[in-house]
Formats: C-alpha cells, sequence, structure tokens
C-alpha cells in the first residue's frame, strides 16, 4: 500500500481513503469511539437511550392536544452551545488522518448484491469547486456503487438516492474483514483510476455549466440595467419636469389674477413658491442624473469584472474520499 497522503487526485487526495481503508480494516469499529453516553439534566449522565425516534417519546397527548415534552434522557441545546462546537470540530478533525486521534471510515456490512456480483463498494466522494472570486459554487457529495465480480471492479451502477441504499446489517466477523480487505485490495487500481477520471469529468462538466449560466446571466444583467436607466429617464422626463413645471405655470397664473387685498405679501409668497420649485427641479435632474451615472458604472463593473469572475472556475474541481463501505452478499448476523 502507499502513502495515502501523498496521492491527489487533481487538486484534491486522490487515494487517500483507499489505501487507508484496507489498512484501518484491521481495527474495525473505531468509529463508534465518536459517540458518548448521553447527557441528562444538569450534565449528568442518564445511560444510553432507548433508541427510540425524539418525537416518540417527546410528544404527548394532552387534553385533545399533543404537547412537546422532553424527555429526561434528552438535552435539547443550540447549535452555538460551546459543547456541540467542540463536538463538531473534533469530528471534523478525526474525518481526516494524521492528527493521532482519526477514526475509521470504512465499513463493512451483509445486504444483497446483484445478480453475478461478488460484492459491492459504496465509494462518498466530496465534490468542491470554487471560482475566482473564491466562492464555493459546487460543494456535494455523491454515492458511487460499483459492483465487484472475480476481483474485477465492474462499471458505476444506476445512481439510487440514498434511501434506497438502506437495508444493509453491520457485521463484526473476522472472516467478512479479512473478505473486504482482500476485495480492496484488488480493486485499490482502478478505484484511485476512476477519482482521477471522475475529477476529469467533473471539471469538464462544470466549466461548460459555468459558461452557460454566465451567459444567460450577463443577458439578464444588461437587461434589468437597461431597464432601470429607462425608469430613470422616464422619472426626469414626465414626473419632475412636467409636473413641477405645470405647477410653476399655475402659480403664475395665480400671480397675473392678484386680488386687491394683501396683494404684495400674497404675489411674494407665489415669487417665493416659483423659485423653490425650480430649485427642486434643478435637484431632482441633477439627483437622477447621478443615479444614471451610477447606474451606469455599476453595469460595467457587473458585466466586466464581477460576473466574469464569478463564472469562471478556478483550478480544477476536487474530489474528496469521504467513507467506504463494503456491502458483501447476506443477511443480519
Amino acid at each position: 500500500m502507499s502513502d495515502p497522503a501523498t496521492d491527489s487526485v487533481g487538486t484534491g487526495q486522490s487515494g487517500l481513503l483507499i489505501a487507508e481503508a484496507a489498512d484501518e480494516l484491521r481495527q474495525p469499529g473505531r468509529a463508534a469511539e465518536l459517540v458518548g453516553e448521553p447527557l441528562g439534566e444538569h450534565g449528568h449522565s442518564v445511560g444510553a437511550a432507548e433508541g427510540a425516534p425524539l418525537e416518540d417519546g417527546a410528544l404527548e397527548d394532552g387534553g385533545g392536544r399533543v404537547i412537546f415534552s422532553p424527555r429526561p434522557d434528552v438535552l435539547l441545546m443550540h447549535l452555538s452551545h460551546p459543547m456541540l462546537q467542540k463536538a463538531l470540530s473534533s469530528l471534523t478533525r478525526r474525518r481526516f488522518p494524521g492528527s493521532g486521534d482519526s477514526v475509521s471510515r470504512w465499513s463493512v456490512r451483509l445486504g444483497s448484491v446483484p445478480q453475478g456480483a461478488d460484492a459491492l463498494v459504496l465509494l462518498n466522494i466530496e465534490e468542491l469547486a470554487v471560482n475566482n472570486l473564491r466562492e464555493s459554487f459546487h460543494h456535494w457529495v455523491r454515492t458511487v456503487v460499483f459492483p465487484v465480480s472475480g476481483g474485477a471492479l465492474g462499471d458505476p451502477l444506476p445512481h439510487r438516492p440514498a434511501l434506497a441504499l438502506r437495508g444493509a446489517f453491520a457485521t463484526h466477523d473476522e472472516e467478512h474483514y479479512e473478505r473486504a480487505r482482500d476485495l480492496l485490495e484488488e480493486v485499490e487500481p482502478d478505484l484511485r483510476r476512476f477519482l482521477r477520471e471522475h475529477a476529469r469529468r467533473l471539471t469538464t462538466d462544470l466549466r461548460a455549466q459555468l459558461d452557460l449560466d454566465g451567459e444567460q446571466a450577463r443577458k439578464q444583467e444588461d437587461e434589468r440595467y437597461r431597464s432601470r436607466q429607462g425608469e430613470i429617464s422616464a422619472l426626469i422626463a414626465e414626473n419632475t419636469l412636467t409636473k413641477l413645471e405645470r405647477e410653476i405655470e399655475r402659480l403664475k397664473a395665480d400671480r397675473r389674477q392678484g386680488q386687491l387685498f394683501d396683494e404684495a405679501e400674497r404675489l411674494e409668497k407665489i415669487d417665493r413658491s416659483i423659485e423653490e420649485r425650480k430649485e427642486e427641479i434643478a435637484r431632482r435632474t441633477h439627483h437622477y442624473k447621478e443615479v444614471r451615472e451610477q447606474l451606469e458604472k455599476e453595469r460595467k463593473r457587473i458585466l466586466k469584472h464581477l460576473l466574469p469572475n464569478r463564472h469562471t472556475m478556478s483550478g480544477d474541481a476536487q474530489g474528496f474520499p469521504v467513507c467506504i463501505e463494503v456491502r458483501l452478499p447476506g443477511g443480519a448476523s
């Protein structure tokens, strides 16, 4: 077996899991170390839960109404609670080797396998791709199922939802572990080759999709900015100038039809109103012109800088093996 820390797929770690799995098959069940005793009230251990769904014991019938009543062996915590943050951080570190406390990321189960196959290999791959803005635009975990027959790795089976992959049973038989170890050693080169090809295909597909999405996004943004500029031009031409100029003409007409009494004071007020409205015309016209200029600058920034970088992939897509399952034919043991 080669050192998993020195292998790579694209810009990721190619055989990180495959080479590691056969070695860790000698120490099955280490993932169980992550599970501690559940906490009860005031942080005291109350023993393991009974395995029933939370809602079965947390919902009670109170006078015809369903009432939530937490079980005594369950403690509700916010996701930002320090204990949960510590647990998630610890789990994240244990996903990768080299930390000194990494756990096994393989499993051996018994279940149904296709006719003519000796076993199934379920490889879970974490896909990650970022653009030139360092934004993660693709982050996905997919399960690829391979049939194994006569020590040879077959073509991946058609995609099935995770729910359809359930139904297998864990096994602790050393004989099953030995079979799984031997099987992984035989198909390891093929799995490595698949990971490299998968990363290349993913990179090609994502770049093609980015080109299509980028073209559509640029077209939509250009139409949106042009529409907004048209609205501002309409505001300048109609809502501001026309309306206020009509009001000014009406005030001038009122001034010409001055009354006999308090004419001087009234005319002064009308003149002041006319000047105020002229100033308002100039202010609004200047404001809308500034908005229109700012829109044009923002349009150039979005179309020439932001969108091209957002729809350009930085480097290649990465494929990280997360965990692997060897499914042998059989039932519950």
